[in-house]
Order: C-alpha cells, then sequence, then structure tokens
C-alpha cells in the first residue's frame, strides 16, 4: 500500500513521461488485485501517452489495458487492445514488447479457453524470441506452452516445453 500511496503522491510532480510510466506502474500494480483501478489508471496513462506521442509507453498502456479488461471479463476490448499493443509495437520494430503483448494475448485466449489459438500465439512469441536471442521471453514462452499443455491434460507434451524452460533457467540461474 505504501508504494501505490508514494506513486500517487509522484504523479503531482513529474514529467510526461515519468508521469505516464508512473500511471502504468500503478496500473500494473493494481492488475491483479483491483482491475477496475488498473483500467482506470492505464487508461489516464493511454490519453496521456497519446496526447505526448510516447509511443512505446502507449503500447504498453494498450497491453496493460487489455490485460485489466480480459480480467474484468471485457474480453472483447481486452483482445482489441492486447491486438492494438501488437500492431503498434510492430510498426516502431520494437520486438521484445510485441512479443509480450502477444504473450499477454494467449494468456487471454487460454484463460477463455481458446487453446489452439493460445498455443498459436506462444508459439508465434517463442519464435521472435528464439530469433532474437531474447531469452527471459523464451523461458517465458515455454513455461506458458507447459501450462496450456498441462491443463489440457497432455502431460508428454506439457513436460517437453517446461524441460526447454528448465534449461535456459539453468543457464541463465533463474530460479
Amino acid at each position: 500500500q505504501q508504494e501505490i500511496d508514494d506513486l500517487k503522491n509522484a504523479l503531482l510532480l513529474q514529467d510526461k513521461t515519468k508521469k505516464t510510466e508512473t500511471l502504468l506502474k500503478l496500473s500494473q500494480l493494481f492488475l491483479d488485485i483491483n482491475p477496475d483501478s488498473a483500467i482506470y489508471y492505464s487508461n489516464k496513462a493511454i490519453k496521456l501517452a497519446e496526447s505526448n506521442s510516447l509511443i512505446t509507453l502507449l503500447g504498453k498502456a494498450y497491453r496493460i489495458y487489455g490485460q485489466s479488461n480480459y480480467f474484468k471479463g471485457n474480453s472483447e476490448i481486452g483482445e482489441t487492445y492486447l491486438i492494438k499493443s501488437i500492431e503498434l509495437f510492430d510498426s516502431i520494430e520494437n520486438t521484445e514488447e510485441k512479443t509480450w503483448s502477444i504473450l499477454e494475448l494467449g494468456a487471454m485466449n487460454q484463460y477463455y479457453g481458446k487453446k489452439n489459438i493460445a498455443i498459436n500465439n506462444y508459439k508465434q512469441a517463442l519464435k521472435i524470441a528464439i530469433n532474437n536471442k531474447y531469452s527471459k521471453l523464451e523461458l517465458t514462452s515455454y513455461s506458458y506452452l507447459g501450462d496450456v499443455y498441462g491443463f489440457s491434460g497432455d502431460y508428454e507434451e506439457s513436460l517437453k516445453y517446461y524441460e526447454n524452460a528448465l534449461k535456459i533457467a539453468t543457464n541463465n540461474n533463474d530460479r
């Protein structure tokens, strides 16, 4: 709670970029505990980023706004903003952020029971991660693929993906 209060107070003193980053941090903190607050802060971040041409921050705000909405059960809005995030990052050739947004789209599809679409999203993210040597994204992609196969009862396939994730984590000393 103290971190949230400190961030709210900091909003009064910051320039546009820092203010947008703080709004994104607040929305991220509220994502799991209060999606309505996450929607509120990410929407404010969208408006501020749009009016000040803060493109990378705008893409992140779209992603968090999309996540917040799918956590609230607003799947159409969630999907729309996750796709906007992907398209925006694609247009500025920010493949790392684009890949994070693809993973979130996969998580949303998995959450709503769209297993095959989620698998396609995760495999797309994995391919980008491997091609660009984004080890954290590669590890996350393998883990999410392990999850989706495990939740559907395909434990053999799940284990293959988890083993790949474990290899990357071990190589990077991530535990």
